[in-house]
Formats: C-alpha cells, structure tokens, sequence
C-alpha cells in the first residue's frame, strides 16, 4: 500500500509546470479590474497568470480582463485563450516590431489602469506604466 503512494506522488511532482517555458523569467505586472495578471510572452504566445486570491467560479468570469491585460503587456490583439481561471495560454496577432523573445532579466513592468464601465461588464480600460 505504502509504496502505492509512493508511485503516485512521484507521478504528481512531475505535473508541476506547463513545459513551455512561459511561465518562467521576468513578467509584465498589469491590474485590471480587481485582478492583477503576470503576462510573459514569447513570440507570438502569450501567458497571463492570475496572482491575486479573489475567488472566480471560473474563466469565463475573467475573460476579458485577462485578454485586456495581454494587450497592454503585449501590445498584441489576442486571437484565442485556453486555460482557466487561474492560468490563460493566448495566440496573439502582433505586427512584426511587436513581436519579441522571452528575455531573461529584464526587469517587470508594472500597469495601473482606470475603467470607464461601458455596460455591466464590459470597460474601456486606460493604463499607465507605474513605479
């Protein structure tokens, strides 16, 4: 039994990572509407990892502040999102100047950002780099 648990957690810590890379080196720090998403980007990928602890029943309820936080850490249209609510892998559409590698040291950048409320839950978003 003992060594049962054994195999199973040694199986577990190897699901640790995505295995793309994105989820390591420096990151853009954006605040978007309650939330604040860490966006690294490579190519024309993108990851938005939520690091606030508000509860969300799932992605669909932060759906746009994630993609809103990729455009401004990114400067890319977002063209499709998978994940859930904690971890959002995007494709991006960027021009060629916008496109750039994952670089190690660089470092975060931080975005405060002011919502115009459109409708419920829909906001016009204005950010400015901070500190």
């Amino acid at each position: 039994m003992m060594m049962r648990w054994l195999v199973i957690m040694l199986g577990l810590v190897g699901c640790g990572g995505t295995g793309d890379g994105l989820t390591q080196g420096p990151a853009h720090r954006v605040f978007v509407a309650g939330d604040t998403f860490d966006i690294r980007q490579q190519g024309v990928r993108a990851v938005a990892i939520r690091v606030n602890s508000r509860w969300v029943p799932n992605r669909a309820a932060i759906e746009g502040s994630a993609a809103r936080a990729i455009r401004v850490a990114t400067r890319c249209d977002v063209l499709a999102m998978t994940g859930d609510q904690a971890l959002i892998h995007a494709l991006l559409d960027c021009d060629a100047d916008q496109v750039r590698p994952l670089v190690i040291g660089v470092p975060e950048r931080y975005f405060d950002c002011e919502a115009d409320w459109i409708e419920e839950e829909i906001a016009d978003l204005t950010c400015y780099p901070s500190g």
